[in-house]
């Protein structure tokens, strides 16, 4: 498979499933031009090597940004939309393992669910002009939220605390951002039919899975992740193929981990969306 000259962004591209999906991208483009966002200059600087292996006619950058702070997302998101007239693809995968309790910011918003859903929805509704541009041109533009496109259903949101600052729980915090998450790329679906929305669903994958746990989890999670998980480069085989799949080029799509629609999903109203999108900007709009 050999693509024109695509604009690809990976918010979350300098370690696992983002740099994976990546390189696996250069590997089939015709003269990319794929921007890494991340926070370690380091990792990105091992990404940018395997880019340029997998590709060396394309042009590739690295912008160094913590999104778990809102107001780094929106500064960085503002540059990329200047810069760039059109995306074709933008992935979001910026994550952390954790068993501590709320843990905010200096913006006061808890750090994983900005990771795992604010900071996203920040980057897609910031680009969606650049991406709309893509489709304006008869070319495709197709997003990805790499997160849990299985267990979502908004019915169980905790609608008088999304942001959970009263009822916070590790599994709350799981819950309500992959069921936002569902929620907001249907209504991203419904505002622009022509550009692609997925939620994609990784499962276990083998990355350094316990840095950010205590001593006592992180062996364990490790193990786990290495004996039962894929690779990131396997796990980016099956997302890649849901990427670019003809039966996928427009509209809102939750895809498994072996890169398979998901059927049965619950689907949510307008009045639903709007509702989750209210205070989806109540906590972005600060930024």
């Amino acid at each position: 498979m050999a693509m024109l000259r695509r604009t690809q962004v990976f918010v979350g591209g300098t370690a696992g499933i983002g740099a994976a999906l990546a390189v696996k991208t250069a590997k089939y483009s015709t003269n990319p031009n794929i921007h890494i966002v991340g926070r370690s200059k380091a990792s990105a600087e091992k990404v940018l090597a395997e880019l340029k292996a997998a590709n060396s006619d394309g042009h590739y950058q690295f912008h160094q940004c913590d999104v778990s702070l809102l107001s780094n997302a929106r500064a960085l998101a503002t540059t990329l939309s200047q810069q760039l007239p059109k995306i074709n693809l933008l992935v979001l995968s910026p994550g952390i393992l954790s068993l501590k309790g709320r843990t905010e910011t200096t913006e006061g918003n808890d750090v994983k669910m900005v990771l795992h859903y604010y900071s996203r929805a920040l980057f897609i509704e910031s680009l969606i002009p650049n991406l709309k541009a893509a489709t304006d041109a008869k070319e495709d533009a197709r997003v990805m939220s790499v997160l849990d496109s299985v267990r979502g259903d908004h019915r169980k949101l905790l609608w008088d605390d999304l942001d959970l600052k009263k009822s916070f729980s590790l599994g709350n915090a799981a819950h309500h951002c992959i069921s936002m998450t569902d929620v907001a790329i249907q209504r991203f679906a419904r505002l622009y039919p022509a550009i692609s929305f997925q939620h994609s669903h990784p499962s276990v994958v083998a990355t350094e899975l316990g840095r950010n746990l205590p001593w006592y989890a992180s062996g364990p999670a490790n193990v786990i992740a290495k004996v039962f998980g894929s690779t990131p480069e396997d796990c980016a085989e099956y997302l890649f193929d849901a990427l670019w799949n003809d039966s996928m080029k427009s509209g809102a799509h939750f895809v498994d981990s072996k890169g398979k629609e998901i059927n049965g999903k619950v689907e949510s109203d307008e009045g639903v969306q709007e509702k989750i999108w209210t205070h989806t900007e109540s906590i972005i709009g600060k930024s």
